[in-house]
């Protein structure tokens, strides 16, 4: 019973570390439409100032954020444990 409740909860946490990334790359001070985000990231996109900004600017922004998050949330489990 515990394994699933922890499952299901680890699910839940990955849709939310899915969407607030997605957020992340969509939301600034130039709000770039959810539909372009995967034209740019496979290297399709139309809009050149949205290409730019996603990758050169918000997307390493938003990975660099996830993997010093799991960094830091790892080393405090270790320190914890």
């Amino acid at each position: 019973m515990k394994k699933k409740r922890y499952f299901a909860a680890f699910v839940v946490l990955f849709v939310l570390l899915l969407l607030f990334l997605v957020m992340n790359v969509c939301i600034g001070s130039v709000n770039i439409p959810f539909s372009e985000i995967p034209k740019i990231l496979q290297g399709i996109g139309t809009d050149e100032t949205y290409t730019e900004i996603v990758t050169q600017v918000r997307a390493p922004r938003a990975f660099a954020a996830v993997i010093l998050g799991a960094k830091e949330c790892y080393f405090g489990a270790e320190i914890i444990f």
